[in-house]
């Protein structure tokens, strides 16, 4: 069996009112890590617009997040 860990206002989404406005987290990787460790989450997939924010050499800071939580990167659902 599988459970979803909610994220309320994980991500911010462009509205389209600005074509130069971009997508941002609004909670860091590491603290929704450390609450997905802490209530027992064994792994976490991560949606594509959070990977993408990890790009230009910076997927190992990512995985660092993970390793330091504890938690296992799943691949997406």
């Amino acid at each position: 069996m599988r459970h979803s860990l909610p994220t309320i206002n994980w991500v911010r989404l462009p509205d389209g009112s600005d074509p130069d406005q971009r997508h941002y987290a609004t909670q860091s990787v590491q603290g929704v890590l450390r609450v997905a460790a802490a209530v027992g989450f064994p792994s976490v997939g991560v949606d594509t617009v959070t990977a993408a924010g990890f790009v230009d050499g910076r997927e190992d800071e990512l995985a660092g997040h993970f390793r330091t939580a504890g938690v296992l990167l799943r691949n997406g659902a």
